[in-house]
């Protein structure tokens, strides 16, 4: 797979590359703990909207980094040679494993919605996130801003620069490490959700990757990602209570 490369030489990109690797790899997980932290350790309405905007502000400079080291056409335009990837099967098939994938990633939600061992898992995991969730009509609004932030932005770095940096500049690997190295990247940056939120999150990003791959263009990854992360704002229990609330449900 071979991206079109922007108009500068090797040495003057070099550092800028890893720099925003580091930012990703490093830098992103420890700056969401963070915030996530404060966040549970004073769960009033002020810090969960200031959160959820510290969130939108850094995916959105992270992601003007990305495009100014790799050009957005680059992002929308891949030209693939199958570099290190003959074993991936049809681009049909590939369509058809990464729309099944991502969907598996819905699923859980989406049979929450009835009673029965799904709602119960669903109801712990929100029990387990309920200082970082949105209660108010405006905090639902800034939750609803980030998470489809979240997914434009993600894609742009996590498959459109990670897979660059990884597979053409400057590390060269094949695709198939680079798509193993780049999902479990990503599934690191959400270990704050636990086990289960890391592996859900690592088959959404195998599934988005293929995706990519396959239309060569991120359009319709952002797309899904964006309409995936807003179920969570549509699922959310109405009147979520405080986590000291005696009121919360226990399951």
């Amino acid at each position: 797979m071979i991206f079109k490369m922007p108009l500068f030489s090797p040495s003057e990109l070099r550092a800028g590359f890893h720099s925003e690797a580091l930012v990703l790899i490093v830098v992103a997980p420890v700056w969401i703990r963070y915030v996530s932290a404060r966040i549970r350790a004073s769960p009033s309405a002020g810090t969960r909207i200031l959160g959820y905007q510290l969130a939108i502000g850094s995916l959105l400079l992270a992601s003007m980094a990305a495009l100014l080291l790799v050009r957005p056409t680059t992002f929308f335009d891949i030209h693939l040679q199958n570099r290190g990837a003959t074993w991936l099967p049809s681009r049909e098939l590939i369509s058809i494993g990464a729309v099944l994938l991502i969907l598996l990633t819905a699923l859980p939600v989406l049979l929450a919605q009835r009673k029965g061992p799904f709602q119960v898992n669903f109801m712990e995991q929100v029990q387990r996130l309920r200082g970082v969730l949105p209660r108010t009509r405006s905090e639902k609004l800034w939750f609803a801003v980030a998470a489809a932030c979240a997914g434009a932005c993600e894609e742009v770095l996590y498959r459109g620069f990670l897979l660059h940096y990884l597979h053409v500049f400057p590390w060269k690997l094949n695709i198939a490490a680079s798509l193993a190295i780049s999902c479990a990247i990503y599934g690191i940056v959400s270990l704050y959700q636990g086990i289960g939120g890391f592996l859900q999150t690592v088959l959404l990003a195998l599934g988005m990757a293929l995706l990519f791959l396959s239309t060569r263009s991120l359009l319709l990854p952002i797309l899904l990602h964006v309409m995936i992360n807003l179920r969570v704002v549509m699922t959310l229990p109405e009147g979520l209570p405080l986590p000291d609330d005696a009121a919360w449900p226990r399951i």
